[in-house]
């Protein structure tokens, strides 16, 4: 009878390892961890030797004016067609039967002549980035997106000739974080454009005179949106509603005449920038712009039209600036630094927060507040009162309401 073993046969792992082996149980354990993976080391290599050993780009000939390269340290393939002069060059590279592989990393078009993505552009390829820039490109054709719906990341097609794009093309696209559509030709922003992923919207420096309503309203985790240098003279109530994760907000350099009433009613606890300087801004009515109470907000309203600094209108901006560091930026208007100023003048806390001068250029920070006090209120001896409007704007009462009542 041969003697009986410390593990039987039907509670072996491995059969037939421990034969012949006076080993511990802990001993075989570590040493079937180590031959495990010195065959996981093996197997790996090997697969990567195979790849490195494997056409993964077609042959360079086949897919001019385009060029493949792999990127064996992260095993991706990425696409360069900057020397295309037009789209059935690059329809005619992707629709190559030697393309093994359909998912890539990036194609890139820089500074090109290509003028247009054709119908089916990229075949059955699929991108996480498409980055063209520079171009001649009057189109982009709907259906060059469609291989990319699960995969693209980032859509770039910048200084171009694009007067359309197929926004309705994104619908479905999860992955789709950053659109890049600056110095085009493009015209208008279409309601409800169905990104609700999207991160950062850059449609700078193109010809948009109009902006739906509701235009942003799907892009609950928008960060990040610039619409500077366009023609339009307005914006549409409740463009920022629903934007909880925004960041930054460029609307500089434009055409926009006024702001009414709930035009920018911001609800995003992470705001630091609102960028509205160098437009024709004249009027803004109370409660145009709210919601500024970001610790470190920015509202740049510099080389605008504005004249006076209505009490209604800017008091409530400022005063929620500062609730943090936000500041509230004027200079290069033609501010007039009469009695209307007076609320901000006579506010320490305020004034800190505001910067700008008046149109014979003295700094709002140099203006006297014994003068506003005395010629806004009508009584030499006001200085007098000092502790009574000192406490009355500590506590939040409008200066208005100081002027009319405490010493009249």
């Amino acid at each position: 009878m041969q003697p009986s073993s410390s593990f039987s046969r039907s509670k072996d792992p491995i059969p037939g390892i421990l034969a012949n082996s006076p080993e511990t149980k802990k001993e075989m354990v570590n040493r079937v961890m180590t031959m495990m993976v010195t065959m996981a080391i093996t197997w790996t290599g090997g697969l990567r030797v195979a790849v490195q050993g494997q056409q993964v780009c077609p042959d360079a000939a086949e897919i001019r004016p385009c060029n493949c390269t792999f990127d064996q340290e992260n095993y991706e393939i990425d696409v360069d067609c900057s020397d295309a002069s037009n789209g059935q060059e690059i329809h005619s590279a992707f629709n190559c039967p030697n393309w093994f592989f359909k998912l890539l990393r990036e194609v890139r078009v820089s500074n090109s002549r290509l003028d247009e993505i054709v119908e089916d552009g990229f075949a059955e390829l699929a991108f996480k980035v498409i980055h063209m820039s520079g171009t001649r490109m009057i189109q982009f054709h709907e259906t060059a997106l469609n291989p990319s719906k699960d995969r693209l990341e980032v859509l770039t097609l910048k200084i171009g000739n694009l007067d359309t794009f197929p926004w309705h093309a994104l619908s479905g696209m999860t992955k789709l974080k950053h659109i890049d559509l600056s110095s085009n030709s493009l015209r208008e922003v279409p309601s409800d454009i169905p990104t609700p992923f999207l991160e950062s919207l850059f449609l700078t420096e193109n010809r948009i005179d109009t902006i739906h309503g509701n235009a942003f309203r799907l892009m609950e985790n928008l960060k990040y949106l610039r619409l500077g240098n366009n023609f339009f003279q307005e914006l549409p109530t409740g463009l920022v509603n629903n934007l909880t994760d925004l960041v930054e907000f460029f609307a500089h350099g434009g055409s926009l005449e006024c702001l009414a009433e709930g035009t920018l009613n911001f609800n995003s606890p992470y705001l630091e920038q609102v960028r509205l300087e160098s437009n024709r801004i004249a009027s803004i009515q109370p409660g145009a712009i709210s919601g500024l109470e970001a610790s470190c907000t920015l509202l740049d309203l510099s080389n605008n039209n504005i004249r006076h600094l209505a009490e209604g209108t800017f008091l409530p901006i400022v005063r929620n600036l500062t609730k943090g560091n936000g500041e509230l930026r004027l200079y290069g208007n033609p501010v007039e630094c009469d009695c209307t100023i007076a609320w901000l003048v006579l506010s320490e806390t305020l004034l800190r927060t505001v910067t700008g001068t008046c149109t014979d250029g003295v700094s709002f920070q140099d203006l006297d507040p014994e003068i506003y006090l005395i010629l806004c209120t009508g009584r030499r001896n006001a200085w007098g009162d000092i502790r009574r409007w000192k406490a009355a704007l500590k506590s939040g009462v409008p200066i208005s309401h100081i002027l009319n009542h405490t010493f009249n």
